[in-house]
């Protein structure tokens, strides 16, 4: 029966082994990708969130002390 040299068979085994894991690696990156991009939705979700929230609180206390400036540092109003 004939046989392949050695290193030829252990070179086709590195080549199957490398791709193999190359594999693998794209799809843990899909993987990371996925739950980026779900949690890059959840924020921008929460930031149109926090900005409505934002607005609605200036336009109270503009109601409230006028076209004020405030110092969030102290709260002073100039």
């Amino acid at each position: 029966m004939e046989k392949m040299k050695e290193e030829e068979t252990e070179m086709l085994k590195s080549l199957q082994s490398k791709l193999f894991n190359n594999r693998l690696d794209v799809g843990d990156i899909e993987v990371a990708i996925s739950r980026l991009t779900t949690r890059k939705n959840t924020l921008l979700s929460d930031i149109e969130i926090v900005s409505a929230e934002l607005q609605k609180t200036q336009a109270e206390m503009s109601e409230k002390y006028g076209d004020k400036k405030v110092n969030l540092e102290t709260g002073e109003l100039s």
